[in-house]
């Protein structure tokens, strides 16, 4: 709620900001009741669980009745929220952790901005939901088709991609920790009014408290209000502009454009074997950090059932293909790198190139075939040589790598001299295979890390290549 004053910038700036304050309703000056169609006999002074009262961009107080403080020449909005879909994500089998634990979801600010409207501007808030990997695809068909509550997600992977420093931090809400098979979905969220107003130092206006919102008796149904967002009006935000066009939804179009910059320069004979990590820091900065971001890019015309899980399942297919991509170094955004990869493909003549399709073993390990070996198969017992990168997926830091072929780790796999995770996604490959590994905590170094280097509940990946199998190597 502001004053009149400032309500046509406010309501500008949700026509031109409509992924993160989609209208559902605006009051009549000076009435705390929105239409009938929200409900019978609402009033807003009294009916939303706790209000935050502001003046000029400061907190004022924090109250559960505004009518003292509800001035004559009020204008009130209602905003659609991203709690209207979960039930539609519920019913669909997603598991929703912050409902599961009674948590408060978890909201952050970012470095999108919104496009400004008069005195009004600041920058995007997203909220955060952590999502099973294989739910992704499901997660965006579905958000997608209820634009008025925020709709398909803004960013899917990487919180660095748009500003976030520590995503165990949130600036409203509550941590959520993301388990070693989920990804961190984040939508547009109405508490961005919120950050503008503030940011804004609005004279005066009233605010739900985030995570306290009206409830309504609009059906998620009505198409009136909730309709399906046509494809012609997705918006794609790409990060190489620097600058967000909100609507919004963070897509990688050229995933070689946005893959890091690593040291071509091996460090000093490190070994992966347990207890012999390196302590030297190889990872890539923030800034090369930004390439991780995965394309989501949903399709929401009406489907029947059949076709929403064909489109699903092509989805789900697109998004594993970016994360491999982007996340472990297949492609370099450096031209003179493309040029030695390219190279190298070239000299492997007795191997089979292929980005294979993600695939799950027992114990949460997954693992994707980069180039298919055709020499001697990896078994239980069997000695191995190897060069490999050791990085965490969600930032692409390298935290250990030995690439020197004359000197590479050599162990025996399910003896125990190794991670679990790593000697356990071996199996089964070839000499002359290359490989990503991405192995859970329980499968690494578990809930104590392996400090400094290795922190605590680590999902680790490593980009593997098999030299050889037996012999005296």
């Amino acid at each position: 709620m502001l004053r009149q004053k400032d309500a046509f910038d406010f309501l500008l700036f949700c026509v031109k900001n409509q992924k993160a304050c989609p209208l559902i309703d605006v009051c009549d000056v000076g009435s705390p009741h929105p239409s009938s169609i929200i409900g019978k006999n609402v009033d807003l002074r009294m009916d939303v669980p706790k209000y935050m009262i502001y003046q000029n961009g400061e907190l004022h107080k924090e109250v559960t009745d505004v009518t003292e403080y509800w001035p004559e020449d009020s204008v009130a909005f209602l905003i659609g929220c991203s709690f209207t879909c979960d039930a539609a994500l519920q019913d669909a089998g997603i598991s929703l952790r912050s409902i599961e634990l009674k948590k408060n979801i978890p909201m952050y600010k970012t470095s999108i901005e919104c496009n400004p409207a008069g005195k009004l501007s600041g920058h995007l808030v997203v909220s955060m939901k952590p999502i099973p990997a294989t739910d992704v695809a499901l997660e965006v068909e579905i958000t997608s088709k209820y634009p008025k509550a925020h709709g398909g997600p803004v960013c899917v992977g990487c919180p660095s991609a748009i500003g976030i420093k520590d995503i165990t931090k949130p600036d409203w809400g509550e941590s959520i920790d993301i388990l070693s098979d989920e990804v961190p979905v984040f939508h547009a969220c109405g508490v961005t009014a919120q950050n503008v107003l503030i940011a804004s130092k609005v004279e005066f206006a009233i605010t739900h408290k985030p995570g306290h919102m009206l409830v309504t008796d609009l059906s998620v149904n009505d198409n009136n209000v909730f309709e399906v967002l046509p494809r012609s009006k997705l918006i794609v935000h790409d990060l190489e502009n620097g600058k967000s066009n909100v609507p919004s939804i963070n897509v990688t179009k050229e995933v070689e454009q946005h893959s890091p910059n690593t040291d071509d320069n091996p460090d000093k004979n490190i070994s992966m074997k347990k207890r012999k990590l390196s302590n030297e820091d190889n990872g890539t900065s923030d800034h090369e950090n930004k390439q991780v971001v995965n394309a989501v890019l949903a399709e929401t015309a009406k489907l029947s059932k059949k076709q929403r899980k064909k489109l699903a399942k092509k989805k789900s297919k697109e998004l594993e293909e970016v994360i491999a991509r982007e996340n472990f170094h297949m492609t370099s955004s450096n031209s003179g790198d493309k040029e030695k990869l390219e190279k190298s493909n070239q000299t492997k003549k007795t191997k089979t190139t292929s980005l294979t399709k993600q695939r799950s073993l027992p114990g949460g390990i997954l693992i994707q075939d980069i180039i298919h070996g055709t020499g001697p198969t990896v078994k239980s017992g069997k000695k191995v040589s190897i060069t490999y990168e050791g990085s965490f997926p969600e930032t692409g830091k390298i935290f250990d790598k030995n690439l020197n072929k004359n000197k590479p780790l050599v162990f025996r796999i399910n003896t125990g001299e190794v991670i679990k995770g790593l000697e356990r996604g071996m199996e089964g490959m070839k000499v002359g295979g290359e490989r990503i590994i991405i192995t859970p905590p329980a499968l690494a170094y578990g809930r104590h890390g392996s400090p400094p280097t290795i922190p605590k509940n680590a999902t680790l990946s490593f980009a593997v290549t098999l030299l050889s199998v037996g012999g005296k190597r």
